[in-house]
């Protein structure tokens, strides 16, 4: 008999689950066995294992191995078996769906328990540069959480996107998998450090802005999932919830030489928990459901569940 997950239940209710394939993230390429043992005191009565295969990747996407090489010249810890496999076939897969040439910017920050791997995620795989991490953000198995006064500068400057790049005043999106709804006061997803032209909150409201003022409708970015902010031109913006669209209108405004971060809109912050961010083109609806399908294959490949 094979077993895939042991169940402990108090008084009939489920209490902890122990699933074998959780087990297999951080594990190496090559043959593995997994061991659980039952025991009654000192005395052992019962073992399950399990044996499991990690395949290492047939090879490494050059955009990924550029990070990777990236990575070795800072000295930062590095994905490595299951894990690695699952980060080269995220990134195989949204450059299949035409979305990675169209980023101006693009962090993954789940890399399920490794803390080690906390450097490697500050990394912009699109422009091989490093964010700051300032204030109280924390670090999880699903990736950063702000606090009360903390923040990560992306450097990302819709100024200089305007210029060279898919984010522009008239036409760009950008986008975060949330896996923890802000329960702060303020709701921040993402902002400016010193202006109120590009902002995300979790939460319905009408200050949900992309190089602009407050939008003719609310867009609701309450819960957990791809939080997707798009502008379709000069007037025209479209949000999604996931797979919720809501459509919505406010003049675009000259872009300022302003850095958006995560978790903080001048002086206010929000302790969202965020997996992934980016920012670049507009995309369409299936192309945001194209994203959602390819982080959620990831996620649920490195041993989390499929929240985007």
């Amino acid at each position: 008999m094979s077993v895939n997950k042991i169940v402990t239940k108090v008084d009939g209710v489920e209490n902890k689950t122990i699933d074998f394939n959780d087990l297999k993230a951080g594990l190496g390429a090559g043959a593995h066995t997994i061991t659980v043992e039952a025991y009654n005191g000192a005395t052992l009565v019962s073992t399950q294992t399990k044996n499991i295969t990690i395949a290492a990747p047939s090879s490494i996407d050059s955009s990924l191995q550029a990070v990777l090489d990236y990575a070795d010249t800072q000295g930062f810890a590095k994905p490595t078996g299951a894990i690695l496999t699952a980060l080269n076939e995220l990134v195989v897969d949204i450059k299949g769906y035409g979305l990675f040439s169209r980023m101006d910017g693009f962090f993954n920050f789940a890399y399920f328990s490794n803390s080690l791997l906390q450097p490697f995620s500050r990394i912009c795989f699109k422009r091989l540069i490093l964010s700051t991490i300032s204030g109280n953000v924390t670090y999880s198995a699903s990736g950063f959480k702000g606090g009360t006064n903390g923040f990560i500068n992306l450097f990302f400057n819709p100024q200089t996107t305007n210029a060279n790049g898919y984010y522009k005043q008239n036409l760009g999106g950008r986008g975060a998998v949330v896996y923890s709804q802000a329960t702060s006061a303020n709701k921040v997803i993402d902002g400016e450090i010193g202006e109120y032209n590009n902002i995300m909150l979790g939460e319905s409201s009408t200050v949900q802005r992309i190089n602009s003022g407050s939008i003719s409708t609310a867009i609701d970015f309450g819960g957990t999932g791809l939080m997707s902010l798009n502008r379709l031109d000069a007037t025209n913006l479209e949000g999604f919830n996931k797979a919720v669209k809501t459509t919505s209108t406010a003049a675009s405004k000259v872009p300022v030489s302003q850095e958006i971060s995560l978790f903080r809109n001048v002086s206010n912050y929000g302790n969202t928990g965020t997996s992934m961010y980016y920012f670049g083109d507009r995309f369409t609806a299936a192309e945001v459901t194209n994203l959602r399908t390819a982080y959620n294959k990831y996620l649920l490949a490195i041993g989390l569940t499929q929240y985007a």
